[in-house]
């Protein structure tokens, strides 16, 4: 309040308390200046008293978050939406949905997958029907999908030096392998014993037998691959091998007409148990059981094809 300097005095109350006397009036100019407010004490306790915040319960996380629907600051959980560069579209949301990226929009969105994919098998590239505890993915060449492997598998490259447990002579090298009906197995690279078992120019006869006595093991034998140098014509060449006087196979060894390769035969042999062994002393036997009728075939040799198993 101004006053021009001057001041409003006020004297005491005479006896007459009727009659009051103001000994001096001036006239002056009044002026005002706005001061800070304070809430009276005790008004304000919570967040949610200002009036344009709406957060009665907030939860541990909240963040603020101004809706404009009701022009208010509002507790709003976190969310994966909220990320500048994520766009969530809350109308499309379904169950089985992934987050991918749009590089067009350089944002990511919530997308479905191709359609009918309910199970990682489902995706064209990838063949794992049956996935087991401790299995990961790897990529299989020859199919050109990815299948179940063992996830601390280790990659064996020129391998020497099987160990014994392996069941199979020291010093053999393994290979992985490609074409099998499980091509993540590992298995051994075979070994081949050639042997003749006719000279080159005479006509091969039903009952020639070539008789050997093995001075080693011959574990695992999966085949006795034959050849000619002459080709047998009118019929098929057939052989039989034997162990100790008893054949190893359940289809035996032929050669077709014209042809001069057991390898290009129509019907292919299949040892017992589809491997057999020979072990030191063991006789074996090779006896030829039918020769080409228009021409017998000549120049007989022999390859035993053995050590040839998946690892185990």
């Amino acid at each position: 309040m101004a006053l021009d300097n001057e001041k409003l005095t006020e004297r005491p109350a005479l006896t007459n308390s009727q009659d009051t006397d103001i000994i001096h009036v001036v006239r002056g100019n009044f002026s005002y200046q706005k001061e800070a407010q304070n809430f009276n004490a005790g008004s304000i306790s919570a967040l949610d008293d200002v009036g344009n915040v709406n957060v009665p319960s907030p939860q541990t996380n909240n963040f603020l978050k101004w809706d404009t629907t009701t022009n208010k600051w509002i507790a709003n959980a976190i969310e994966l939406a909220d990320l500048l560069d994520v766009v969530i579209d809350d109308n499309t949301l379904v169950n089985g949905q992934v987050i991918t990226y749009d590089s067009g929009n350089e944002e990511w969105v919530n997308t479905t997958p191709s359609a009918g994919a309910t199970v990682l098998n489902d995706l064209t590239d990838v063949n794992a029907p049956s996935p087991t505890d401790g299995q990961a993915l790897i990529w299989d060449n020859t199919s050109s999908r990815w299948i179940n492997g063992d996830a601390g598998a280790t990659t064996f490259l020129e391998l020497t030096d099987t160990p014994v447990n392996y069941d199979c002579q020291n010093g053999k090298n393994v290979k992985v392998g490609y074409g099998l009906p499980n091509p993540t197995e590992l298995i051994f690279t075979p070994d081949y014993m050639d042997f003749a078992c006719s000279d080159e120019d005479s006509d091969l006869a039903v009952g020639t037998v070539f008789t050997m006595i093995c001075n080693r093991d011959y574990r695992y034998i999966s085949a006795v691959e034959f050849s000619v140098t002459t080709a047998p014509t009118g019929s098929t060449l057939a052989f039989d091998v034997r162990k100790n006087g008893t054949s190893i196979y359940t289809t035996p060894p032929t050669i077709d007409a014209g042809e001069k390769l057991t390898a290009t035969a129509t019907t292919q042999q299949l040892i017992s148990g589809f491997n057999s062994l020979l072990a030191i002393g063991d006789e074996l036997q090779v006896r030829i059981t039918q020769v080409g009728s228009t021409v017998a075939g000549a120049g007989l040799k022999a390859t035993m094809v053995y050590n040839n198993r998946v690892c185990v």
